[in-house]
């Protein structure tokens, strides 16, 4: 007995002074006398320079963790050699990351919420298509003076990656004001991102947890865009799937703006299958308001295909219906579906859009409507089964654009009837005279302007009326 409690009192004396060194470990042990076998050893594996300008302080018990302030990456060596002055690659103010120290003997990973302060990222292209991203695959040899190319490759295994996942959990993220800019010397263009904001909960819960994001975007050629989205996120770890509800999306630039709602996005990663539900779109272009709304869209990443069962979208008082189906987007995208409109006032839209045109006779263009099948690929497009209303006119057949770039065509049209004097713009002279009285135009007259605005245009096909 006498063994068994010198033994116990052993184990309890062992415990109690590890846990006194562990909480006493900061006191003796100064991280900043380590800056510069960190900078070392990072300069070994990319090339570039760190540097810590601020304090980098250390936490054990009950969380272990670090705190950075002032911290930089230089860009790498060959983005300087061409581009001296070019700012650092990454900087940030302070980062704070805590992991909890008990679970950690259960081989889990509870992290505690992410601080970043003014993180800033400058990806630069110079003029010889040299990046930024340069310096991740390579290295720097100290004796030799030289940069030397490293692996990076990470050999991976599904099963330990979905382990390490599940055992993974981060309590939130915090970014605040951060920047990233995108300089390429070689397109000249430049495009920034700031004043970004980042705040989440604990994403990898299994739970819904609360996501923002705020940003400003601006760059070549790009008026100021301002961007915000709201939204509840769950990740199931085991079944590696995405859960996104009650998405709320703003987007404002100068006169334009978009917003959008989606009731719920389901990312399935084992089946690359994405499928939202009940996504509405409106918003107003160059002061045209527009609406959109898709009940459901399913997307399948590993046959290329995104099905869209109906649609509905409304602009300048038109509504549109339809359904699209789009495939094989990775190799020769081809895209189909049938939209069909309601009868709709063409006048009022023509007013709408500002444009001076009123017809001859005053209830023409009154009862507009369209349908059609159509298809499409990146080269040319088709109407099957067009049908044009226009008042008491009907326009029925198919026509297919075999290039776009050189505008070959291919129709067969019927028209039933057309009054085309009802439709000419209207003015003093047209007001005046009898229309029942008046000379009709000969055919000569009557094709000559047609066939002036065709001459660029190789056509093939059938017209009747």
């Amino acid at each position: 007995m006498r063994i068994l409690k010198f033994l116990f009192s052993l184990v309890i004396v062992t415990i109690l002074l590890l846990v006194v060194a562990i909480i006493a470990l900061p006191q003796f042990v100064n991280p900043n006398d380590y800056k510069p076998q960190i900078s070392q050893a990072v300069k070994k594996h990319t090339g570039m320079d760190l540097t810590i300008g601020g304090k980098l302080s250390l936490s054990v018990f009950p969380w272990i963790g670090v705190n950075v302030e002032q911290v930089s990456l230089s860009q790498p060596k060959t983005i300087l050699a061409s581009i001296p002055d070019a700012g650092d690659f990454a900087s940030i103010e302070a980062v704070d990351v805590k992991v909890k120290l008990k679970p950690l003997f259960s081989k889990k990973v509870e992290v505690d919420t992410i601080l970043l302060q003014r993180p800033q990222i400058e990806m630069i292209t110079d003029a010889k298509g040299n990046t930024s991203l340069d310096g991740l695959s390579t290295g720097y040899d100290e004796e030799a003076n030289q940069t030397v190319s490293i692996d990076n490759s990470i050999e991976s295994n599904s099963d330990n990656s979905a382990k390490a996942l599940a055992a993974l959990t981060i309590a939130g993220v915090n970014i605040t004001d951060g920047r990233i800019v995108i300089d390429d010397r070689e397109t000249k263009t430049r495009y920034e991102v700031s004043t970004l904001t980042i705040t989440s909960g604990n994403v990898l819960g299994g739970e819904g947890a609360p996501l923002s994001i705020r940003a400003t975007l601006n760059g070549t050629d790009l008026p100021t865009v301002t961007t915000s989205l709201d939204t509840q996120l769950r990740f199931n770890k085991e079944q590696l799937s995405i859960a996104i509800n009650d998405l709320t999306l703003s987007i404002q630039q100068a006169q334009n703006n978009l917003k959008a709602t989606i009731e719920n996005i389901q990312l399935d990663g084992s089946n690359h299958l994405v499928s939202i539900t009940q996504a509405q779109l409106s918003g107003s272009a160059e002061a045209i308001p527009f609406s959109l709304m898709l009940p459901k869209v399913t997307l399948d990443n590993k046959k290329a295909i995104v099905t869209i069962p109906s649609l509905h979208a409304e602009a300048l008082g038109v509504n549109i219906n339809g359904k699209a189906l789009i495939k094989d987007w990775d190799k020769d995208l081809v895209a189909s579906g049938k939209l069909a409109t309601q009868a709709f006032n063409a006048q009022s839209v023509l007013k709408k859009l500002a444009i001076d045109y009123q017809p001859t006779n005053a209830n023409a263009l009154t009862n507009v409507s369209l349908s059609s099948s159509f298809s499409g690929t990146p080269i040319g497009a088709s109407l099957k089964s067009l049908n044009v209303v226009l008042d008491k006119t009907t326009l029925k057949g198919d026509v297919s654009i075999f290039n776009f770039e050189k505008q070959q065509y291919n129709f067969d049209l019927s028209l039933n009837e057309i009054i085309i004097d009802d439709y000419l713009p209207l003015t003093e002279k047209t007001a005046e005279i009898d229309t029942a009285a008046a000379k009709p135009l000969s055919a000569n007259e009557t094709l000559a302007a047609p066939i002036v605005l065709l001459k660029d245009i190789y056509a093939n096909g059938t017209f009747r009326a």
